[in-house]
Parts: structure tokens; C-alpha cells; sequence
């Protein structure tokens, strides 16, 4: 009996030590996936071995006007399945087009730094050591409108290309600004069962209506300094572009 017992004690601490190393690989694994979930993979536009090739960066200006063409074409619909679409879209083309212009800039590296960090290097708000990657571009931009420094011929490609896809973005939140205002008040006015469809997304339609407006004056901002710099560094943006930029 009592060899019973002894064998069924050794086999109770046998099960109390795998659960502890289990419970202890999970515990592993947990903390990696947080790590990874906290460090995401900074994605990029560009490809960092093809930057200086001109066969790759001649073909950056096209790539840029068909995004702008696109953001033309986008329609004015109160389908939130269209609007949410283009505006990802429209986010997606400000983030290049402050890619290209970093790399206009000589800022390739900076803009990947704070890029990790979920920060925008366009953005008047960087702290602490940010802050003075802000102030290098500031300055750089300065002595660029001014005409005391001068782009490359490859860094006035990047520029050309990034200012295109800042104005596709424009135009497309623009379209998107009208079209979750209609999407609005079509909630508003829907009845009965009509209003159920609209109860899950108004919420997001609402803070567009409100939020988009203060991006737009920014960029709209950001876009005007950038046509004082090509004017000043020779740089021709298409006049259909700009055309469309202020109507």
C-alpha cells in the first residue's frame, strides 16, 4: 500500500514539473509575440540597394502620376466600403510621398528612424532627439525655398515624385471629405430599418468629417511650400496636377 502510494506521489510530481515547463514555454512564447506585436517591421516604399540607379528612379515620376490619376478617378459615393478603401489609399500615398521627399533630402535614414517609431517626419510634433532630426529638415527646406542649397538631379526626381503622390493624397481626402459628409447625413435621414445599416460606421464617418479637415490644411501647407521650392530649384510640376490641387 504504502508502495503504491510513494509511486502515485512521484508520478503527481512528475505532472507538476511538465506543467510548470509548459506553463513556462508559454509564457515565452507569450512575451516574443508581445515583443514582435511592439516592434512591428517598418514597411518602405523604396528599395534601399536600388536608391542611386537611375533606371529605378526615372520610373518613380510615372509610378506617381498614375496614383494621381487614380485619386481623380475616385467617385463621390456615400459607400463606406469605398470610402474606407480610398481613404488607406490616401494614407498610404502621404507616407510615400514623405518617403521620396526624405530621400530628396538626404534624409533616408532619419525618416526610417522615426518611421519605427510610428511617428511622421513631416510632423511639428517630435520630442527629445526627434526633435532635432525636425529641425535639420526644417532647415534643410529653408535653404531650398531660399536657393542657398540646390537638389541633384536625382534628388529633384524624388521631390517631384514624393510632391505628386502628397497631391494625389490630397485630392483623393478631399473626394473622401464629401463623400462621408454624404454618407452622414444620409444616416442622419434614414428610418426604420434603413438605419440599421449605418450604425456601425457612422462613428468612423463622423471623425472623418471632423478630423480630415485639419489634415488637409497642413498638407495643403506643406504642398504650397514644396511649389515654392520646385519654382526655386527648377523643378516643373505638371500644371494639371496643381490645377487640381486648388479647384
Amino acid at each position: 500500500m504504502e508502495a503504491k502510494i510513494r509511486n502515485l506521489m512521484g508520478t503527481i510530481q512528475r505532472l507538476i514539473v511538465l506543467i510548470c515547463i509548459f506553463l513556462l514555454l508559454v509564457s515565452c512564447v507569450g512575451l516574443e509575440a508581445k515583443k514582435k506585436k511592439a516592434d512591428p517591421e517598418v514597411k518602405l516604399f523604396l528599395d534601399d540597394s536600388q536608391l542611386d540607379n537611375p533606371e529605378y528612379y526615372n520610373k518613380l515620376p510615372l509610378l506617381s502620376l498614375e496614383a494621381f490619376a487614380s485619386a481623380l478617378l475616385m467617385p463621390k459615393t456615400s459607400n463606406f466600403k469605398v470610402i474606407n478603401y480610398n481613404y488607406k489609399l490616401a494614407k498610404a500615398e502621404s507616407k510615400i510621398a514623405e518617403e521620396m521627399v526624405a530621400v530628396s533630402l538626404g534624409m533616408r535614414q532619419e525618416f526610417v528612424k522615426i518611421e519605427a517609431e510610428g511617428k511622421s517626419l513631416m510632423s511639428a510634433n517630435l520630442e527629445g532627439s526627434d526633435a532635432e532630426i525636425s529641425e535639420t529638415l526644417i532647415a534643410k527646406l529653408e535653404d531650398l525655398k531660399t536657393d542657398k542649397a540646390q537638389l541633384s538631379e536625382s534628388q529633384k526626381v524624388y521631390f517631384l515624385s514624393g510632391f505628386i503622390y502628397l497631391a494625389s493624397s490630397i485630392v483623393r481626402e478631399k473626394t473622401i471629405l464629401e463623400s462621408s459628409k454624404k454618407f452622414v447625413n444620409e444616416a442622419k435621414n434614414a428610418k426604420g430599418i434603413d438605419a440599421v445599416m449605418y450604425v456601425k460606421d457612422i462613428p468612423y464617418a463622423t471623425n472623418v468629417v471632423i478630423g480630415l479637415p485639419v489634415l488637409l490644411s497642413n498638407q495643403m501647407r506643406t504642398i504650397s511650400e514644396f511649389i515654392t521650392i520646385a519654382k526655386t530649384q527648377n523643378i516643373e510640376i505638371p500644371k494639371d496636377v496643381t490645377d487640381s490641387l486648388f479647384q
